[in-house]
């Protein structure tokens, strides 16, 4: 067990898919999509803020997020959670 400032919080992932009604594997998948996509996404957002407008950037950022987050609010499965998540910023 490990002590001091570094503690190994349990996972809330099955908590949570408790609550929705679905597999803990199947929700493990959309948080590992969600943060695949940031992995990606973000080098990606500076590299084009750079290239074009800053303003439009994060313009154009937040529509598509809206938009995401719409989509994952009338979102009833887990397996049509994933697909969303995978494009959110």
């Amino acid at each position: 067990q490990p002590t001091g400032p570094i503690r190994r919080s349990p996972s809330r992932v099955p908590a949570i898919a408790a609550d929705i009604g679905t597999n803990p594997l199947t929700l493990k998948l959309a948080v590992t999509s969600y943060l695949l996509s940031l992995a990606v996404f973000i080098p990606m957002s500076g590299w084009t803020a750079d290239r074009f407008e800053r303003r439009t950037v994060v313009r154009v950022a937040n529509a598509v997020d809206l938009l995401i987050a719409a989509a994952l609010a009338y979102t009833t499965w887990t397996d049509t959670l994933t697909l969303p998540l995978l494009f959110a910023l």
